[in-house]
């Protein structure tokens, strides 16, 4: 049986007058096959979490290089996080 993992999907806001916001959502996941399948979702929940927020633009930064990268690619992704990476292009 494969563990349960909490994700944790933080936004922090800069407003037009120096106005500061910060949110942390943390989800509790199971059978989650690998670390880099962990790494994909929690960057496509951090993306629902900004777009239930009304927010049209993110930046992102941390340990999800890869994410990104395969976000941008054009071809599919036939890994462990491929389902992810898929749901994240969905949102483009």
């Amino acid at each position: 049986m494969l563990p349960l993992i909490i994700t944790r999907s933080e936004l922090v806001s800069v407003g037009g007058k120096g106005c500061h916001g910060m949110v942390s959502a943390f989800v509790l996941n199971c059978n989650i096959a690998s670390p880099f399948a962990v790494k994909a979702l929690a960057c496509a929940q951090a993306m629902h979490l900004g777009l239930d927020l009304g927010l049209q633009l993110a930046v992102v930064e941390g340990y999800v290089l890869l994410v990104i990268k395969k976000c941008q690619s054009s071809e599919t992704d036939e890994s462990e996080m491929g389902a992810y990476i898929r749901d994240i292009q969905h949102y483009r």
